[in-house]
C-alpha cells in the first residue's frame, strides 16, 4: 500500500482520491484534479513532497489563490501556499524583510510602513499577488536604478526540492534555525551560496518545476521624504528612449517606464469607456518618472532633480508635465501604493492576453517593427528598463472580451505569430509562458538537456508542475 496522505495537512480532496490510492501501489498520473492541499509550514511542505514522490502524484504550486488556476485545469494535486502568510522579520537598518510564500504586496506594505519602508513591486500587480511568486518569476519592478541583478530584490531563501530535500540558499545556509540566526544578528541577505553555488538563480524562473520555496528575504525601498511624478509625452518613441537612458545614467527617479497611449489608458482608466477616452487624448508615447528625495536635504535634492529632468527633456525638445490628458502623474503612484481591486490590464475589455520578452531599449523599435501591430487595434505597449537600464522588459498587452471565445482564440493565434516574428528579430524569452513559451526552447535546443539535468537532480520523479516549461 502506498503511504497515506499526510494527516497534518489541511486539504480539500476529490471523492475519487481515496480510490486512486487503494487501487494500485502508485497514483496513476491523473487526468482530473485530486483537490487542493494547504500546507502551513516547512515540515508540512516536506511531508507533502515526500508523499508525492512515493505515490508519483503531480503537485502544482500556487502562492496566491487570486492568480491560481482553477482545480479543473490541473491534473494531480494543487498546493496552495496562500495560508503561509507570515512576515517573519523586518530589518529597517538594512531595508529588508523575511516573508513566507503567501504574503501579498498589500500585506507586506502595511507592515513595512511602520519601519519607513515599502516593497519593490511590478507595475500594478493584483492585490492578492504573492510577493515571492512575483520575484521568483522575475516580474520586472518599476525601479530600474535600484535593480542591480536579475535576482533582485531576492536574498537568501528556504525551499524544498522536488526530491524532498530541504535546502537553504545564500547566507540563509548558515548554521541554526532562522530564529537562532536572527538572534545572533545573522540576516539572510545574500542569494549567492553556500560557497560558489547559486541554486536560487536556478530555481528562479523555473515556474514551480524544481522546488517549493517556503520563505525568502526581500530587499525593500525606503519611503522618501518627498516624491513627485512626471509625464513626458511624445508622438514618437525614440526621444523618450534617449531621455530614459539619460535619467538612468544620472540615477534619477524612483520609478521609470515608457508606455504607449493604449497602455496609459489601461493604467489611468476605470472601465472600457474611460480607458479608451484617455488613450485617445494622450500622446502616442509617454515616459513616466517618479522623482524621490530622502530625508537628508530633501528640498534641495528635489530641486536639482527637477532641474536636471527639465534640462535633459528640453535638450530633446520634450516637456515634462505633472498632468497629461487629464491624468495626474501622482495618481499612478497612488495606485501603486493602494493596489486596485481589478487588474489594470482587464479594465479595457474585461480580460487580456500578453506577450513579453527581454531586449534593450535602443532595440525596441526593431521589435515593434517586427510585431507589425495593427494601428487600428487597441494593443498596449509597456517598456520597463531593468538592471540600471542595461536591458528592457518589452510587453504587449491585448485586451479581450472573456465572453467572446472565438475572438479570444484569434487573438491568441495572432500572439503566437507575433512571438515568432519577435524571436526572429532577436527577442529573448527569459520567462516562457503560455503557448509562445515554446519558442525559448525551439530557438535554443542546447538549453533543454541542461535544464532537464537540473530537473533530474532536483525533481527526479518529476512531480512538480509537469509540462509547465520543457519538462
Amino acid at each position: 500500500m502506498p503511504r497515506p496522505f499526510p494527516r497534518e495537512i489541511r486539504a480539500a480532496l476529490s471523492p475519487h482520491f481515496a480510490n486512486l490510492l487503494t487501487r494500485t501501489s502508485k497514483v496513476a498520473r491523473p487526468e482530473a484534479p485530486l483537490g487542493v492541499a494547504f500546507p502551513n509550514s516547512l515540515g508540512q511542505i516536506g511531508s507533502l513532497v515526500r508523499w508525492a514522490n512515493e505515490t508519483s502524484c503531480n503537485l502544482h504550486v500556487t502562492s496566491s489563490s487570486q492568480d491560481a488556476k482553477t482545480p479543473n485545469e490541473l491534473d494531480g494535486l494543487r498546493v496552495d501556499l496562500s495560508r503561509m502568510n507570515r512576515i517573519l522579520h523586518i530589518d529597517d537598518r538594512d531595508g529588508m524583510a523575511i516573508i513566507e510564500a503567501g504574503v501579498s504586496f498589500p500585506q507586506l506594505d502595511a507592515a513595512l510602513g511602520e519601519h519607513g519602508l515599502r516593497s519593490f513591486k511590478p507595475l500594478l500587480p493584483s492585490r492578492g499577488k504573492s510577493v515571492l511568486a512575483s520575484h521568483l518569476d522575475r516580474e520586472p519592478t518599476t525601479s530600474p536604478h535600484d535593480h542591480w541583478d536579475s535576482q533582485d530584490p531576492l536574498g537568501g531563501a528556504e525551499m524544498v526540492f522536488g526530491n524532498g530535500e530541504i535546502y537553504r540558499t545564500g547566507t540563509a545556509a548558515v548554521r541554526g534555525t532562522l530564529d537562532k540566526q536572527l538572534s545572533r544578528g545573522a540576516l539572510p541577505m545574500m542569494a549567492l551560496g553556500p560557497a560558489s553555488t547559486d541554486f536560487l538563480r536556478v530555481v528562479q524562473g523555473s515556474q514551480g518545476t524544481l522546488a517549493i520555496v517556503s520563505w525568502a528575504s526581500v530587499f525593500c525601498e525606503r519611503i522618501p521624504a518627498i516624491e513627485r511624478a512626471w509625464f513626458v509625452g511624445s508622438p514618437v518613441l525614440e526621444p523618450l528612449v534617449d531621455l530614459a537612458y539619460k535619467l538612468l545614467w544620472r540615477r534619477t527617479g524612483g520609478q521609470t517606464f515608457i508606455v504607449n497611449a493604449t497602455q496609459l489608458g489601461m493604467i489611468g482608466g476605470k472601465d472600457s469607456s474611460t480607458c479608451a477616452a484617455l488613450a485617445a487624448r494622450a500622446p502616442q508615447w509617454v515616459l513616466y518618472v517618479n522623482l524621490v528625495a530622502p530625508d537628508i536635504f530633501p528640498q534641495e535634492r528635489m530641486a536639482y532633480l527637477e532641474a536636471d529632468l527639465a534640462a535633459d527633456a528640453a535638450a530633446l525638445d520634450l516637456l515634462p508635465v505633472r498632468e497629461l490628458a487629464g491624468l495626474s502623474a501622482d495618481a499612478i503612484g497612488g495606485q501603486q501604493a493602494d493596489l486596485p481591486s481589478v487588474r489594470y490590464k482587464d479594465r479595457w475589455s474585461g480580460a487580456h492576453r500578453d506577450l513579453f520578452c527581454l531586449t534593450q531599449m535602443d532595440r525596441v523599435r526593431d521589435l515593434l517593427d517586427a510585431a507589425a501591430l495593427d494601428p487600428a487595434a487597441s494593443v498596449g505597449v509597456y517598456l520597463q528598463p531593468q538592471v540600471q537600464g542595461t536591458s528592457c522588459h518589452f510587453e504587449l498587452v491585448f485586451p479581450c472580451d472573456p465572453r467572446a471565445k472565438d475572438a479570444t482564440a484569434r487573438t491568441e493565434q495572432k500572439i503566437d505569430e507575433i512571438a515568432a516574428r519577435l524571436a526572429d528579430a532577436g527577442a529573448f524569452f527569459s520567462r516562457p509562458h503560455g503557448s509562445w513559451g515554446r519558442l525559448a526552447f525551439e530557438r535554443d535546443p542546447a538549453i533543454s538537456p541542461l535544464l532537464n539535468a537540473a530537473k533530474d537532480m532536483m525533481d527526479p520523479v518529476r512531480i512538480l508542475s509537469p509540462g509547465t516549461i520543457c519538462f
